[in-house]
């Protein structure tokens, strides 16, 4: 009998951490730092989500380096490809220099014509 209230004894006190726990964990963050705010303290923790515009607010694409770079006059270098896809890549990399020298005369000679106008 002792045995068996011992045993209801640490059952109840099991689920009264249980339960406590429970209560804890069901806090808001929104609670937490209004209890930090109410004892005179700032935010408890950082909300990145708010910072930046809500969990709502559209994500923002990555950077994407392959993007960036074939913008750019620059060698890229084609590895792991068999003979017949290098000479692919190749004629497309003259293509994409052919078409960026294209691109940097017609700037040049808008940003010439520009100053000749504006200068002279």
């Amino acid at each position: 009998m002792v045995d068996q209230l011992l045993q209801q004894r640490e059952e109840s006190d099991l689920a009264a951490a249980a339960a406590a726990a429970a209560a804890e964990a069901a806090k808001t963050a929104a609670d937490r730092a209004a209890e930090a705010a109410a004892r005179g303290h700032e935010k408890e923790e950082e909300d990145w989500d708010a910072e930046i515009g809500g969990a709502d607010a559209p994500a923002r694409p990555g950077y994407d380096p392959a993007r960036a770079i074939a913008k750019r006059r620059v060698l890229r270098m084609a590895k792991c490809l068999t003979k017949s896809e290098k000479e692919r890549f190749r004629a497309e990399e003259r293509k994409r220099h052919s078409l960026l020298e294209e691109r940097e005369r017609e700037v040049g000679a808008v940003v010439q014509q520009f100053f000749l106008s504006n200068l002279g």
